[in-house]
C-alpha cells in the first residue's frame, strides 16, 4: 500500500500540468470541450505512467537511451513546441492545429501521449524522484504495480483538475475573447519550446 501511494505524490510531482502539455490540455478543451480535453489528458497521464513504468521496471536499455540521448529529445520536443505555438498564434480559434486537434477523441489520445512520453523534464525527474521513493522497498512485480498505479493517479487528478477549470472557463468565453485566450497558449508554447531548447546549454 506505501508503494501506491509513494506512487501517488510522484504522479502528483511530475503530473502537474504546466509548459507545453498544459498548454495542449487547454487548447484542446478550449476548443473541442472537455470530452476532448479528457482524452488529451488521458494520453499525458497514459504517458507518465509508461515512462514511470519503464524507469521502475528497470528496463534499462530504454532507460539508459532516454538519459543518453535526453539532448536531442529535448531538441525534437522544443521545436515541436513552437512550430505548435506559432500556429495557434496565426490561426484563429476555430481553425484546426495539426497534430493535437481532430475530430477523433483517440487520435488526440495518441498526438498527446506521442509528445508527452518524450517529454525529457519528466523523464529526467522521474529518475531522480523515484530513486528516492524507492530506496529502500522491495521490488517485487506487484509492488511496481502499485507504484506506477499510484504515479497515474496522481498525474490524473492533476489533469482532471486542469480540464475541468478550463471547462469552466469555456463556457464564460465568448468567441472573440477564446480567440485571444488561443493566442496567449500559443505565446506560451512558444516560450517553453525556447526553454527547452535552452536550458540544454543552461
Amino acid at each position: 500500500m506505501f508503494e501506491l501511494i509513494h506512487g501517488f505524490i510522484i504522479g502528483l510531482f511530475i503530473g502537474m500540468p504546466f509548459g507545453p502539455i498544459g498548454a495542449i490540455y487547454m487548447r484542446v478543451t478550449l476548443k473541442k470541450g472537455i470530452r476532448y480535453g479528457l482524452m488529451a489528458g488521458i494520453g499525458g497521464t497514459v504517458a507518465d505512467a509508461t515512462l514511470g513504468a519503464v524507469v521502475i521496471y528497470g528496463v534499462s536499455s530504454i532507460s539508459r537511451f532516454l538519459v543518453r540521448e535526453h539532448h536531442i529529445i529535448q531538441t525534437v520536443c522544443g521545436i515541436i513546441a513552437i512550430i505548435l505555438g506559432i500556429t495557434m498564434l496565426f490561426t484563429h480559434e476555430k481553425k484546426k492545429v495539426f497534430l493535437i486537434e481532430s475530430d477523433s477523441k483517440i487520435k488526440i489520445l495518441l498526438s498527446t501521449f506521442s509528445f508527452a512520453v518524450i517529454n525529457p523534464a519528466t523523464v529526467i525527474s522521474l529518475f531522480i524522484i523515484t530513486s528516492t521513493f524507492s530506496a529502500g522497498y522491495l521490488h517485487t512485480r506487484f509492488n511496481n504495480a502499485l507504484m506506477v498505479l499510484g504515479i497515474y493517479i496522481g498525474s490524473f487528478l492533476w489533469m482532471a483538475l486542469f480540464v475541468g477549470g478550463a471547462s469552466a472557463l469555456r463556457k464564460w468565453l465568448t468567441e472573440g475573447k477564446k480567440n485571444y485566450a488561443n493566442k496567449g497558449i500559443g505565446v506560451l508554447l512558444i516560450i517553453s519550446g525556447v526553454f527547452l531548447l535552452i536550458s540544454k546549454h543552461i
